[in-house]
């Protein structure tokens, strides 16, 4: 009785941080492929969730840089195209 206790205690621990750094390894992936912003939704406040968090921030930082980039590179394109013209 006590060996499967333990089995279903170690299993039900390995899904419980199993489970969310299987989505953050989703999302970073998604992030690598050029997906965009990804976000992950991390369910507890234990470090796995902490992580998921800060996954999060640096996610929504690039999605801020890349459109500041974008911005900027439609500004040049404007500039260079007025430089072309004139």
């Amino acid at each position: 009785l006590s060996l499967a206790l333990a089995g279903w205690l170690s299993a039900s621990l390995a899904w419980h941080f199993a489970q969310p750094l299987n989505e953050l390894i989703s999302a970073v992936e998604k992030m690598a492929e050029g997906a965009g912003q990804a976000r992950v939704y991390p369910p507890d406040r234990d470090e796995v969730s902490l992580l998921g968090q800060t996954f999060n921030r640096i996610s929504d930082h690039l999605a801020l840089r890349i459109a500041d980039l974008e911005e900027d590179r439609q500004k040049m394109r404007t500039i260079l195209g007025g430089m072309v013209e004139g």
